[in-house]
């Protein structure tokens, strides 16, 4: 496979259509257990919807490539606020019925608020991650989120000679969502960001987190995204 990112790994287990590193076992994932704080103030900048959906326990998925300063997408880490940006107002990239819960999401401009505030209500574990290739994926993915099936095409054909990466989160809400104060250099070609000098309030350890899905839930959701990867051409992500 060409493009695959060479990285870290990520905890999984892996299907067997999957490649897998040589001599290293397969194992199930248990269930993240709750942070005890936020631990960074690192934060991946995700379209709004995605951030809510994951929020409220209707997506365990988020798509990733690379973009004009990261020819292959890297995490910068297993753990990370979720940083809400616009992306796009068509309601087609969600399944249909979806886009009135996110109306809210979908009007959001974060550069309409420079200097104001900014609620960030989020923290997202990564249990499991994967660079595919192929048409496959699409259906594979099915139930695991709240984007139509031209939406996740669409993310497998831009910049096509790269792999689409999957990442597997855990969504953990934030009891009181973290305010920040919104200035230019959270915004940008890059992925990640660095919270600390926009957030309000410095002190993370008071930040109570509850899970989006139960355990039960969220386990029922990793099994059924392993079981959808087993006829799909991917590789375990790993970086560095």
């Amino acid at each position: 496979m060409q493009g695959v990112c060479r990285h870290q790994a990520i905890p999984s287990r892996l299907p067997s259509a999957c490649k897998q590193t040589e001599g290293r076992r397969r194992h199930l994932i248990k269930c993240s257990a709750a942070p005890a704080q936020a631990k960074t103030t690192l934060a991946l900048k995700e379209w709004a919807v995605a951030c809510a959906a994951l929020n409220r326990g209707e997506q365990t998925v988020l798509l990733r490539k690379g973009g004009i300063r990261e020819p292959c997408f890297k995490p910068q880490g297993s753990s990370f606020f979720l940083f809400p940006t616009a992306f796009h107002s068509d309601v087609e990239l969600l399944q249909p019925g979806v886009s009135g819960r996110y109306n809210e999401e979908l009007a959001l401009d974060p550069k309409a608020l420079l200097g104001k505030e900014l609620p960030i209500g989020t923290y997202a574990q990564v249990t499991g991650a994967w660079t595919v290739e192929g048409e496959e994926i699409v259906d594979a993915l099915e139930g695991l989120h709240v984007w139509s099936k031209d939406f996740v095409k669409s993310r497998l054909s831009w910049r096509p000679k790269q792999p689409l990466t999957v990442l597997e989160i855990r969504a953990w809400r934030l009891a009181e969502p973290l305010q920040i104060k919104v200035h230019d250099e959270l915004f940008g070609c890059f992925s990640f960001v660095d919270l600390q000098s926009a957030i309000l309030d410095a002190n993370l350890e008071g930040l109570m987190l509850e899970p989006a899905l139960n355990d039960p839930t969220f386990a029922q959701k990793q099994e059924q995204l392993r079981a959808g990867l087993k006829g799909v051409r991917c590789s375990e992500l790993r970086w560095d």
